[in-house]
């Protein structure tokens, strides 16, 4: 180990020689002899020697230039005094004023070693414990969360900068302050204050935690809701001697927790809407298909015509809510496309600007570098429909709509601030006004079903959340802004995907129903449905069979004899869905082609997997002439692939 180096600055030359001989004598090296204070910073910087011997006729001198405290402080270099001072109480206020103490000339070798020893000893502790504090001043610097601390009298003395950030206190202003001035806290419910944790913590010697729903009130009167914890900061000795608060921002976590729980009552919602619209179907099928055959039959001035065709509006009526049940539940069968989203607009324009009528002004930002997304075309014309419609009712007196396309990367701070859900590149449509706008108890409700703020007989409630069930079961994400009288606008994030080839027009709807004499067989657990299918497809032509269920089913079939054409069967039944039943019944006829139909859902489809290419769906309630022109264009189209 290399021996110690001392500067030692002394006037006196006897003096000077006399201690330089003392320490090389005693093993350490004597680096150089300054004689002048005037030159001392600049030596000790290019020395640098590990101790300073100076004489306090100098340090006087040097006081006026703050040397000392710089050598100290900066360069953190111990010194020590050498004075020929033999009164005690001068010695003690010596001592006083610098922590590594002094010699007393003329000098003797036991002590001015003990004293140098001891001096750089304090110094190698000191050093150690300002890195110490400067690797835990780093530490809490760089954490997320805030950090505070108090003394034994709960007055501040450390902020790290998130607390600042969070307090909105500087470390400058908040040092010495009391606590309850810079982390003031209320009860989020009833924004009454909370009692400052230091006190108990301090008495009990117990970390404590903050009681949810706490809000922290900042410097500029805003509040924050904060998750935090106290705990009694000790010393080497265990006494307390402060108190520590750790504490951070939980917006973030509110608003997920609260999506969380909304999606989670949406969905309860959507299952038990999706079992009421099933049942709804069937019954709807009925209803409107016989309203249908008999307004076929009857005269034009047959007196009860007008009744049947008020049941028929109203059957209409009603499919059209079972639709929306269905869209907000998120169990309506999709028949997803690849499109650009600009496409729409543009088709929809004429449609919209009539909707929304004269004294309301469209406008239209369409990217035209948007991608393109997979979706269902007929689901997103209607969910444009509705939130333009809403747009206008919110504009009585007159606005502006404007609907917005264009690319959104995981990146952008738009999406992120929508939604942390976000995490693969989007096309965003956008859909705002200048209307009046919600108040947040209204917005705490707007995907609720049969929540609406319009007039009675005005709307039903199921828009929103027909919109918020159709964006979800199509993979994207809803969001929205709104304030009273500054208008509301929603954005909608779906998944860029790659562009498939062109999308063949839809076949145009024939307004007759088309005939056929081919054999077809319905599986229908309804009773009341099965039974109008086959009075739909006798009048057509068709030789019709028909079975409740599966096992009823093959045994028609053992009982027929003659080729089979057509199966048309219900999707969900008991014990056999419609799926097996077609499996089981291609091993008998390979040709057959298969029709499934269903008032259920697409969780239904999915678990029944019939969602595959080629496959053959209709949605309840349906008309006799879409199920005649099904099965005609599924009879006369190529043979199904067993």
């Amino acid at each position: 180990m290399s021996a110690s180096k001392i500067l030692v600055l002394e006037d006196d030359a006897c003096v000077a020689t006399d201690i330089q001989q003392r320490l090389e004598k005693l093993g350490y090296a004597v680096c150089e002899v300054v004689h002048s204070g005037e030159t001392l910073l600049a030596r000790v910087e290019a020395l640098r020697p590990d101790l300073v011997i100076m004489s306090t006729s100098v340090q006087t001198e040097l006081a006026r230039h703050e040397s000392t405290q710089h050598l100290i402080e900066q360069l953190e270099i111990p010194i020590l005094y050498s004075t020929t001072h033999a009164d005690p109480v001068a010695l003690q206020s010596l001592a006083r004023k610098e922590p590594f103490g002094y010699v007393r000339t003329p000098l003797d070798d036991r002590d001015l070693h003990h004293t140098i020893a001891m001096a750089l000893y304090r110094q190698q502790t000191e050093t150690k414990l300002r890195k110490m504090e400067r690797w835990l001043a780093a530490t809490l610097n760089s954490v997320g969360d805030a950090v505070l601390a108090t003394d034994i009298e709960g007055r501040v003395t450390y902020l790290n900068p998130s607390a600042e950030l969070l307090t909105g206190w500087t470390f400058s202003e908040a040092t010495d302050r009391p606590l309850s001035e810079i982390f003031q806290t209320m009860r989020g419910d009833a924004h009454t204050p909370v009692d400052s944790p230091v006190t108990r913590v301090i008495q009990e010697g117990v970390v404590l935690e903050l009681a949810e729903g706490t809000l922290l009130q900042r410097k500029d009167g805003t509040t924050l809701p904060i998750d935090d914890s106290a705990a009694p900061i000790r010393n080497e000795e265990g006494q307390i001697i402060g108190v520590v608060i750790i504490f951070r921002d939980v917006s973030i976590h509110r608003r997920l927790e609260e999506r969380l729980r909304e999606a989670q009552k949406l969905d309860g919602v959507g299952q038990l809407a999706g079992g009421i619209a099933h049942d709804f179907n069937n019954l709807l099928t009925v209803i409107n298909g016989c309203c249908f055959m008999l307004l076929r039959t009857m005269a034009s001035d047959d007196p009860q015509k007008g009744k049947v065709e008020m049941i028929k509006e109203a059957g209409d009526r009603a499919a059209v809510l079972t639709h929306q049940l269905l869209a907000f539940g998120r169990r309506q069968v999709l028949a997803p496309k690849t499109l650009n989203l600009n496409d729409v607009v543009v088709t929809m324009e004429r449609l919209l600007r009539r909707l929304i009528g004269e004294d309301i002004e469209l406008l239209t930002i369409l990217d035209p570098t948007t991608g393109s997304v997979k979706v269902d075309p007929g689901q997103i014309e209607q969910v444009i429909m509705n939130l333009a419609v809403n747009s206008r009712d919110a504009m009585p007196c007159g606005g502006t709509l404007t609907i917005t396309t264009k690319n959104i990367d995981i990146h952008d701070q738009e999406a992120r601030d929508d939604y942390d859900g976000i995490d693969s590149p989007s096309v965003m449509l956008a859909v705002s006004d200048t209307g009046e706008g919600m108040d947040v108890d209204t917005q705490r409700h707007i995907y609720d079903p049969f929540f609406t703020t319009k007039a009675v007989g005005k709307g039903t409630g199921l828009g929103l959340s027909m919109i918020y069930g159709i964006v979800k079961q199509s993979g994207g994400r809803i969001a929205f802004s709104s304030a009273v009288g500054k208008g509301t606008s929603f954005r909608i994030y779906f998944p860029r995907v790659a562009q498939d080839a062109a999308m063949s027009p839809p076949l145009p709807a024939n307004t007759e129903a088309a005939r056929g004499s081919e054999t077809v067989l319905v599986v229908e657990d309804e009773d009341l449905v099965r039974k109008l299918v086959r009075t739909i497809l006798e009048s057509r032509g068709y030789a019709v069979l028909d079975a409740q269920d599966g096992d009823e089913a093959f045994q028609v079939c053992r009982n027929h004899q003659g080729p089979i054409h057509l199966l048309v069967t219900d999707l969900v039944m008991p014990r056999m869905n419609g799926k097996e039943v077609a499996e089981r019944l291609r091993s008998l006829y390979p040709e057959m082609r298969v029709l499934y139909m269903s008032g259920y859902t697409a969780d239904a489809i999915d678990q029944h997997e019939v969602l595959e290419s080629g496959i053959q769906f209709l949605q309840k309630p349906f008309t006799p002439i879409v199920l005649a022109n099904r099965i005609r264009e599924l009879l006369d189209s190529r043979p199904a692939v067993s």
